[in-house]
């Protein structure tokens, strides 16, 4: 079988073919029934797959429409999607949202509603954890995984305390007292 070019469109691979295609384009074509397919819900997904953002882009998009998804029943189960403009193209997602900035991650603002442009943000950890839905606060509650100050000051004012905690030196001062 004689080495050719991929019939493919953007595709430039010289290669053995297989149906006039190169064997990443014959393998989408058996296993999806098309050559576009298993990218995601972006045609041209393959250009974009080695950037940062494309993981995270991907990981929203399958946690909000992929019933088979771990995190699904979190997120799209409970009637949280993707715009429509995000889904259709990676491109779009990174124009919005811009490049990530260092430590930071992808967080909707209102936690009940869906990533769009107007309700995402790039987050810290911090900012996340006390931007809670009610079903995320009460597993974080569950398992205090909030930042131990948040957690104590949240103790202290639900039994009527004040909310900052005594320093080390009116702690030991009411405790000899």
């Amino acid at each position: 079988m004689p080495a050719a070019k991929c019939s493919a469109p953007d595709c430039d691979k010289i290669a053995k073919l297989t149906k006039g295609l190169c064997p990443t384009h014959y393998q989408r074509l058996l296993r999806h029934g098309r050559i576009d397919a298993g990218r995601g819900w972006d045609s041209k997904a393959h250009l974009h797959s080695k950037h940062e953002l494309y993981p995270t882009w991907q990981q929203m998009i399958l946690r909000c429409h992929d019933n088979k998804n771990s995190s699904f029943a979190r997120y799209g189960a409970v009637g949280i999607s993707v715009c429509e403009r995000w889904r259709a193209n990676f491109q779009n997602f990174l124009a919005d949202m811009g490049e990530r900035p260092k430590g930071l991650t992808l967080d909707r603002i209102d936690p009940t509603g869906n990533y769009e442009p107007g309700n995402c943000r790039w987050a810290d950890a911090k900012t996340q954890r006390n931007n809670l839905s009610e079903e995320g606060d009460k597993r974080a509650r569950a398992k205090i995984s909030a930042s131990k100050t948040e957690y104590w000051k949240r103790w202290r004012t639900s039994r009527g305390l004040p909310a900052e905690a005594p320093t080390r030196a009116e702690y030991r001062a009411r405790s000899k007292g």
